[in-house]
Parts: structure tokens; sequence; C-alpha cells
């Protein structure tokens, strides 16, 4: 990963059941810097009702992370009959930008 990039954080959302799926590209994290968490939204405001205190889990290889995105994708698409999730656009953060920190815990 080009440290250069920055912190990148990417949304997907299932809009009947407010599950939102986000990956994050970290490269300040020297060991696992692909990570995943997941969030249920209210409907109306879009803010954080479960999971927004969870520590994301996170991946050495990009391709772990993305096959456990991919698995969960499909787990939450079938809740509702499999439909789809909606995408918000990436977001990166150039280096030093405090909109960029995370909590490492």
């Amino acid at each position: 990963m080009d440290l250069e990039q920055g912190f990148t954080r990417t949304v997907a959302m299932h809009l009947p059941t407010g599950r939102a799926l986000v990956t994050i590209d970290d490269p300040y994290r020297e060991h696992e810097p692909h990570g995943l968490a997941e969030v249920v939204l209210a409907p109306g405001s879009g803010d954080a009702v479960t999971g927004h205190d969870a520590a994301p889990r996170w991946y050495a290889a990009r391709a772990d992370r993305d096959a456990e995105l991919a698995a969960r994708r499909t787990e939450i698409g079938s809740l509702d009959g499999g439909q789809g999730m909606v995408s918000d656009e990436e977001r990166t953060f150039p280096v030093g930008d405090d909109r960029a920190r995370v909590d490492h815990r």
C-alpha cells in the first residue's frame, strides 16, 4: 500500500436493514492495514445505532479482508431476498489529515 494514498474508508449500506459495511485501508498500521467494520445506521439520520464503538477486524492481506467482505455482503443481502447494497463514494484523506485518524485499540 502506498503511504501517499492516505487513509481510505469505503461504505456500502443495505437499505432495508440499515446495515453498513465499512472497509478501511490504513497505511499507518504496519502489520494489518486492511480493516472491516459493521454498523447499523438509523434510516432517517444515518447515525450509527449499533456497532459504532466496536473495533474493526484487521487483516494483513487485502484479499483476506475482501473475501470476508464478500461473504458478509452475501449474508446481509440474503436477509431480504437478495437485494444488493448501496456503496458510498470512496474518501481518501491525505497523509496528516486529522480525519484520517483511527483508534487502533
